[in-house]
């Protein structure tokens, strides 16, 4: 029997074969989807950060940037954030969301879904996991519908190539609460202008009106909000007719009030009124023949 011994050029077709094949496996590898989540969390008035997840225990670094096109927005950003652990604030089904099995729309409950990039990879809850989630941060929010557009790289890695193209793209609602981090203005008024103002400007917010000095008065403590709205209702500057009023409280006291001295008594002298019903008075000029004592005020009538 002959003897099979490797020549240097069949070495060298086998190990470009092989290296061929591990190309090739690398690049399907490359290929696979498994970017299973998008969420949203609030980290300021107007501002957001939104968050993909993957359960690729590799995934500690980011890749790639986000569209978020809204009322008056559209902003592409890098992601910059990673996190090991799940973001605080994320809640499913009110704002983190994964795909459905047929990957037509996000729901709020993980489920079993295949990679539509022919890569044979798939997301298999509860056995699976998302363990590692990248972010990126947008401001300058108002409340609307807004559209989310991953942009992945030409060569995208495993850990971060969305799983199909609902969670590469799609749409969710941002309310004057996502915006604001309160839920609402009027809600921290303590009389009824404060009120009044607080109900305006929630008004204004939820129909898309955008200040964003206005929104930062969110962030005061619950006190300073209620002075806040006292200053916008304009109620500060009306007060200055009051508290004059106020002032001469003992003075327009004592002249209106009905049990004044007459005119020879009582603090000023004389009687607010000539013929207020309690008031009495002495006669200034000597003793009237008949007289004995004070008399009222008012001419007593003979009927």
């Amino acid at each position: 029997m002959r003897r099979f011994c490797a020549t240097p050029l069949l070495v060298r077709n086998l190990l470009a074969s092989a290296s061929v094949a591990a190309l090739l496996a690398a690049q399907t590898q490359t290929a696979g989807a498994h970017t299973v989540s998008i969420g949203y969390t609030f980290v300021g008035p107007g501002a957001v950060n939104i968050w993909y997840g993957s359960y690729h225990g590799t995934a500690t670094y980011t890749e790639a940037d986000l569209q978020l096109v809204g009322p008056s927005f559209n902003s592409t950003v890098a992601f910059t954030m990673t996190s090991g652990v799940k973001p605080l604030g994320l809640v499913d089904g009110t704002n983190n969301f994964f795909s459905n099995s047929a990957g037509t729309a996000l729901v709020g409950t993980p489920q079993v879904v295949a990679s539509t990039d022919g890569s044979g990879g798939s997301f298999n809850p509860p056995g699976q996991l998302i363990v590692n989630w990248q972010g990126v941060g947008f401001s300058g929010l108002r409340p609307g519908t807004y559209t989310f557009t991953y942009n992945p790289l030409g060569l995208p890695t495993v850990e971060w190539h969305p799983i199909n193209d609902i969670i590469r793209t799609s749409s969710f609602t941002l309310t004057a609460a996502d915006i604001l981090g309160i839920p609402g203005y009027r809600f921290y008024g303590t009389n009824i202008n404060q009120r009044a103002v607080g109900t305006g400007l929630d008004n204004a917010i939820t129909g898309g009106g955008f200040n964003q000095a206005i929104y930062n008065i969110a962030l005061l403590p619950r006190a300073a909000m209620a002075n806040a709205l006292t200053m916008m209702s304009g109620e500060v500057h009306t007060q200055s007719s009051r508290a004059t009023f106020q002032s001469n409280d003992v003075f327009l006291g004592a002249m209106l009030d009905p049990f004044a001295g007459g005119i020879r008594g009582g603090d000023f002298g004389m009687s607010a009124y000539s013929v207020a019903p309690y008031a009495v008075e002495t006669w200034p000029f000597g003793s009237d023949p008949g007289f004995t004592g004070r008399r009222p005020a008012v001419p007593m009538l003979n009927v």
